[in-house]
């Protein structure tokens, strides 16, 4: 896991059922391959996780100033196919400046739920200026036509932008 100055730490630990490959003649597309019938097991937790530890992972053209705390307990089992997620993620006092959009968001704030195949956005609250974004919603996951289900992803969303301006706020 990573662990900032301050000892908070995001932990993720588990098993991905994927393959690597460096055979000659696999194309790069074809590195990572699932393993049919792997299961899954992962676990994230975090408490309070200070978001500008990532930042050094960010393309300072991309993102600045990532700012906030996550905090999660999530956990995945299953398969790739047919995964069963379970847990919440909260975000905290989030903050980022896109400097390509001439964009600056802060005050955000988000609180998710995971239900084995639907993910529940209680929560989304976002600032730019002084305009705002305030979302909710779910996605629920299809189980993939290799496990048996249909394909395809459903979208339930809604939001609701007052003078939120998504590109050159600055």
């Amino acid at each position: 896991g990573l662990v900032p100055p301050k000892g908070d730490s995001l932990s993720v630990r588990g098993d991905l059922p994927l393959a690597l490959s460096v055979e000659p003649g696999d194309s790069t597309a074809r590195l990572m391959r699932a393993i049919p019938s792997g299961e899954l097991s992962v676990d994230a937790t975090s408490n309070a996780f200070p978001l500008r530890t990532l930042e050094p992972l960010l393309d300072p053209n991309v993102a600045q100033d990532f700012r906030g705390t996550l905090s999660l307990d999530v956990k995945a089992r299953g398969t790739l196919d047919d995964p069963r997620l379970s847990g919440n993620i909260r975000l905290t006092g989030a903050k980022v400046r896109l400097p390509q959009l001439g964009t600056a968001y802060d005050h955000g704030e988000a609180a998710i739920a995971l239900d084995h195949r639907e993910i529940r956005l209680s929560e989304l609250k976002l600032q730019s200026g002084s305009g705002r974004l305030d979302a909710k919603g779910t996605v629920r996951l299809k189980e993939s036509p290799r496990a048996g289900g249909s394909s395809g992803t459903t979208y339930d969303l809604s939001a609701s932008l007052r003078e939120f301006p998504v590109i050159g706020s600055k």
